[in-house]
């Protein structure tokens, strides 16, 4: 990472796992001022105690916008979540970057995904697909990353394959280049605290694309247990996704993922996370290993909850 130059650097949304995880790296890496941007800074008294400026800024309010982007010279704009209404997201993204251009940020680094692409309705890929054109259109220069699944988040779904020895989904064969949350955040600390500007698209990915039926295999085979890979078909596996709880929304975003990743468009590797931080990705094996005591922790409590004791 670049040591900086007493520049102000922006993580927009800073209370989210990703983006306080770039803000310890950037406090951490060099000497430029970084600031944090929050709707609740109240949940951020520990990254004004560390010595980093925290601004109330709400995506839904264009004029805290414009006060909290006053000075800076490179902003971090991680994706919102989805809504209800499938169109938030889109707009927030779009304010955010108009608010960027009107306060002359210099540069801006979005986190994207692997593979967006234009759909006939709101859809997580589109929503990425419509952001990378709006900085397009924008007279910023930026960083677009486009960050693949997280291994992370599926190996949360683990104990739930281990204890009932069953992985369903649409496509457990299809390759995904899986990366760590930790490798995306390092990424976009490296990115936003660099000194290139232009425009540019960088993949970051995993070393090496991998199965989801092999990550299940190997934890199982960590445990002591045996996982079957279960296809599904999209209208089930959504029916099994709202019978647990899930909004709509969510359901179909999560869906949308499982068809991209059969559709092949998330086995995408990249060397582009190495070229940017120097470093290599962690392979997403290693780091199973590395958090098998935890994984054997939920599997445990897992079954307490859900499978009766004997007599």
């Amino acid at each position: 990472m670049t040591v900086g130059n007493g520049r102000t650097l922006l993580v927009a949304g800073a209370n989210g796992r990703l983006g306080r995880r770039v803000v310890e790296l950037l406090r951490a890496g060099g000497t430029d001022q970084v600031v944090a941007t929050t709707r609740s800074p109240e949940r951020a008294a520990d990254l004004l105690r560390g010595g980093v400026e925290v601004r109330y800024a709400d995506f839904d309010v264009p004029d805290s916008l414009e006060r909290a982007f006053t000075g800076v010279d490179r902003l971090l704009l991680i994706s919102t979540g989805s809504d209800p209404t499938r169109r938030r997201r889109l707009a927030r993204h779009r304010a955010v970057i108009e608010a960027a251009q009107r306060r002359g940020v210099a540069h801006v680094v979005y986190t994207s995904i692997s593979s967006p692409r234009p759909t006939p309705e709101p859809s997580l890929y589109d929503d990425h697909w419509q952001t990378e054109q709006c900085l397009a259109d924008s007279a910023l220069d930026w960083t677009v990353l486009r960050n693949n699944l997280y291994a992370d988040q599926f190996f949360d779904t683990l104990p739930v394959a281990l204890v009932f020895g069953k992985l369903t989904t649409i496509a457990p064969a299809a390759p995904v280049g899986y990366v760590l949350r930790d490798d995306c955040a390092r990424a976009a600390a490296a990115a936003l605290s660099a000194e290139t500007g232009g425009r540019r698209v960088l993949d970051i990915t995993g070393g090496t694309a991998i199965d989801r039926q092999t990550i299940a295999t190997v934890a199982g085979e960590l445990c002591g247990r045996e996982v079957a890979a279960v296809v599904t078909e999209p209208v089930v596996l959504r029916r099994n996704l709202l019978g647990l709880g899930l909004w709509e929304h969510v359901a179909d975003a999560l869906v949308d993922i499982e068809l991209a990743v059969a559709d092949g468009r998330h086995a995408v590797v990249s060397t582009d996370f190495e070229d940017l931080t120097g470093q290599r990705p962690r392979a997403v094996l290693d780091a199973l290993h590395e958090n098998l005591p935890t994984l054997l922790a939920d599997c445990a409590s897992l079954r307490r909850r859900t499978i009766p004791a004997g007599p």
